[in-house]
C-alpha cells in the first residue's frame, strides 16, 4: 500500500515525549522519505540537530482540533501515527479533555478519510483496561477489558476520553483506512515530563518523607524508544497486502514482569544525590486517598485568593495504590514487536538524561 517513491509519515503531538522519540525512529528508516511533525510548537531542536535523516523534516504548527491543518499535513501521507493527547490525573475538566482526546482523534479519523490516507496507528493506553477499585496482575491481552461505564474506570476522564478514541479508531478500519490501537504502559526515558520529574522534585523539596500504599502494588514499565519502535513495526504491518493487526488493539510491554512504583524509581533518586523514603512504613491507601481529597479542597478553598495546583490528587495517586501489571502477548506473533533496547539499558540511558539535566539546571 506504499505510494511510490518512499513513504510519508505524519506524527501528531511530535514535540512531546513520545512523540519526538518516534520522530528519531522514523528519520532513522530508510522507508521513510518524508516525516511531517505535527505539533502546537515545534519540536525541540536539540533532538533534531545533527540528525542524519533531518532533511526528511516538515514541519506543521497547529491543533489536531483543526481540519483544515490536517488536511494539510495528511495530503499524500501513507501513515498517521496519533500520538497528540492530554494526559491527566484529575487536574482538568473533563469537558477539555474530551475536546482534545475525543474530538481531536474525530478530526484525525476524518482528515485520514477524506485524504485517502492508507494506515492510522493511534497511541492509547493502558489506563483504558483499568477498573475502579480492582488490581491489575499479570493481565495479557486476551484478559484485559475496557469497563463498560465511566464511572468504572480507574482514571476517570482521562481514561474515558482515551477509550472511547481508541474505540472510534477501530470502528473506522476498513478497505479504506486500516487501523490499531497500541495500549502503552508505564512509560519511562529521556524527556519524560511526567512520572520521573515528578518523584525528582519530591526528593528535592525533601516532601519525599514515605513511600504510599503498599509494596505489594505493580506496574508494568516500558521504555520509550521500545514504544516508538513498536509504532514503526505496527505501521509496517498495517501497510502489508493483508495486515494481522488491523482493527485491534494491543498492549505494550517489554518484559512479562512488574515493579514497585518506589523500587523502580529508587535507583534514579539515589543516582541524582537523594534518598528515598525507608522501604517501611508505608502510609495505607484509604488515608492517601483522603489526604488527596483535603488537598483538592483546600485548593478550591483558596481558588478566590491565590492559584493552588495541587499535585496531590485523587488521581496523581493512583497509580501507586493500585496493580497495573499487563503483558502484552499479541504484539510480537501480530506485527512482529520485539524490544530492541533491553530495560538495563533504558534505564542507563534515562539515568545518564536525567544526570545531565540536573547539569544544566545546578
Amino acid at each position: 500500500m506504499t505510494r511510490s517513491g518512499g513513504r510519508i509519515a505524519v506524527v501528531t503531538g511530535a514535540a512531546g515525549f513520545l512523540g519526538s522519540h518516534l520522530v528519531e525512529e522514523l528519520l532513522d528508516d530508510k522507508d521513510y522519505v518524508e516525516v511531517r511533525i505535527l505539533d502546537l510548537r515545534p519540536i525541540d531542536n536539540e533532538i533534531i540537530a545533527g540528525h542524519k535523516g533531518r532533511e526528511k523534516l516538515v514541519s506543521v504548527t497547529g491543533s489536531i482540533t483543526d481540519a483544515a491543518c490536517l488536511t494539510k499535513a495528511f495530503a499524500d501521507a501513507d501513515v498517521v501515527f496519533h500520538v497528540a493527547a492530554l494526559v491527566d490525573w484529575g487536574q482538568r475538566p473533563a469537558h477539555v479533555l474530551h475536546e482534545v482526546n475525543v474530538v481531536g482523534t474525530q478530526t484525525v479519523i476524518t482528515a485520514c478519510l477524506e485524504q485517502h490516507v492508507p494506515a492510522l496507528v493511534f497511541t492509547s493506553t493502558m489506563d483504558v483496561v483499568c477498573w475502579r477499585g480492582k488490581h491489575h496482575r499479570g493481565v495479557t491481552d486476551e484478559q484485559a477489558k475496557v469497563p463498560p461505564t465511566p464511572s468504572q474506570f480507574l482514571y476517570g476522564a482521562y481514561a474515558t476520553t482515551k477509550a472511547q478514541a481508541e474505540q472510534e479508531v477501530l470502528a473506522v478500519n476498513g478497505t479504506q483506512l486500516r487501523t490499531c490501537a497500541l495500549r502503552v504502559t508505564g512509560m519511562y526515558g529521556e524527556r519524560d515530563p511526567y512520572h520521573l520529574p515528578n518523584v525528582m522534585n519530591a526528593a528535592k523539596s525533601g516532601s519525599l518523607a514515605v513511600r504510599l500504599g503498599s509494596p505489594d502494588i505493580v506496574m508494568t514499565h516500558i521504555y520509550v524508544k521500545n514504544v516508538a519502535h513498536a509504532h514503526v513495526c505496527a505501521a509496517r504491518e498495517l501497510l502489508r497486502a493483508d495486515p494481522r493487526c488491523q482493527g485491534r488493539a494491543y498492549l505494550l510491554s517489554e518484559t512479562t514482569t512488574a515493579e514497585n512504583f518506589w523500587e523502580f524509581f529508587e535507583e534514579f533518586v539515589e543516582a541524582a544525590g537523594y534518598r528515598m523514603p525507608p522501604a517501611w512504613p508505608y502510609i495505607p491507601a484509604w488515608l492517601v486517598i483522603l489526604l488527596a481529597y483535603i488537598n483538592m479542597a483546600l485548593a478550591w478553598v483558596l481558588s478566590p485568593v491565590v492559584t493552588y495546583t495541587p499535585t496531590l490528587t485523587p488521581g496523581a495517586v493512583t497509580g501507586i495504590l493500585w496493580s497495573q501489571w499487563f503483558i502484552g502477548t499479541r504484539a510480537k506473533p501480530e506485527f512482529d514487536f520485539q524490544p530492541i533496547i533491553t530495560p538495563e539499558e533504558g534505564r542507563a540511558r534515562t539515568k545518564q538524561a536525567m544526570l545531565r539535566d540536573l547539569d544544566k539546571s545546578s
